[in-house]
């Protein structure tokens, strides 16, 4: 499944029709190097120097973007100071799993799951976060996929041959699905490709889900076609609240695509991650008792341990705040 290419190791899956590459660079950071069909004969995307195309997005508050401006979610700089720890190959009914675990110099710690069904060329994707750090840690965007590959193969460029299919929606007006291509979009490359024209442009499109209702005016989907190679993804993202898909021209000449749930960009999202949490269940409240079984066997398969808030309170020389913090009395 893995091995060697120079100084930089590769997690590599061929099957079921896809060809499948997640590189490490020499400093850590974990790229989806490549994704594509078997049938469009083409090589990994090459790594360049101070260039990368990491495998998730997840920006920290407070961190900025690399080499670029504008408001693309494609290259944060939070995003390559995550590294590889581990991965792992689990055998699943009906296919396989991928888990990639990087860590952050804060203690952050994503784990990148891929899903493959047996004959299907398909994959389903997600990402955790935990923190286990001392400190919180503000979040405001976390890709549940993002592959800055699409439209790769072939001769030409992808603003001259890539169709994005948009599916517009509405009450009594479902799955209204227009056809454009990437440069009516304007996700064209820069004319000039030199100093401060780095080959790409600073533009993007983006639809999205706003509030409780996920398909008011977008279905939570998309299409992107190559007209050259007849190369086509199909995507959904599985969310019954708001999301966001994007697509942009990425460094080194690439179009990119990504999706995730809601951001603080689009729809005002904002997570501060603790270094800990306790999920308060009050006995006199109705269906607590009944659900809390299905509840708790859920949080262990996720990886959490049960406890008592007994057991995770510190005693000694330590108080409690009305928001339930504790501090040092020493």
């Amino acid at each position: 499944m893995s091995d060697q290419n120079g100084n930089m190791k590769t997690i590599e899956l061929h099957e079921n029709g896809l060809d499948i590459q997640f590189r490490i660079r020499e400093n850590g950071v974990v790229e989806l190097a490549d994704l594509s069909s078997q049938e469009v004969k083409k090589a990994a995307m090459e790594p360049k120097e101070d260039i990368y195309y990491p495998a998730v997005e997840i920006h920290r508050s407070g961190t900025g973007s690399l080499n670029m401006h504008a408001y693309k979610n494609n290259i944060n700089q939070s995003s390559v100071d995550f590294v590889y720890e581990k991965h792992e190959l689990k055998e699943q009914d009906g296919g396989k799993e991928l888990e990639i675990v990087m860590v952050s110099p804060e203690k952050l710690k994503a784990v990148y799951h891929m899903r493959l069904f047996d004959g299907v060329p398909a994959v389903q994707t997600w990402t955790e976060i935990t923190n286990e750090g001392s400190e919180d840690q503000g979040l405001t965007y976390v890709s549940s996929f993002i592959y800055q590959g699409i439209s790769r193969g072939g001769d030409k460029p992808y603003y001259k041959k890539t169709d994005i299919y948009v599916p517009f929606n509405s009450w009594c007006c479902e799955a209204q699905w227009q056809k454009y291509d990437a440069e009516t979009l304007n996700l064209n490359g820069m004319v000039v490709d030199g100093f401060n024209h780095q080959g790409y442009g600073l533009n993007r499109y983006c639809y999205s889900g706003k509030g409780t209702w996920s398909t008011c005016e977008y279905l939570p989907m998309g299409i992107a076609e190559d007209r050259e190679t007849g190369e086509t993804y199909i995507f959904q993202v599985e969310s019954s609240g708001q999301w966001l898909i994007e697509y942009g021209s990425a460094q080194g000449g690439n179009l990119y695509l990504t999706v995730s749930g809601a951001t603080e960009q689009e729809h005002g999202w904002y997570k501060n991650l603790k270094p800990g949490a306790i999920l308060l269940f009050h006995n006199n409240t109705k269906y607590t008792a009944q659900a809390l079984d299905g509840i708790l066997v859920g949080l262990e398969e996720m990886g959490y341990s049960i406890g008592t808030v007994s057991e995770l309170v510190l005693r000694d020389n330590y108080g409690i705040d009305a928001e339930g913090r504790q501090y040092s009395l020493s």
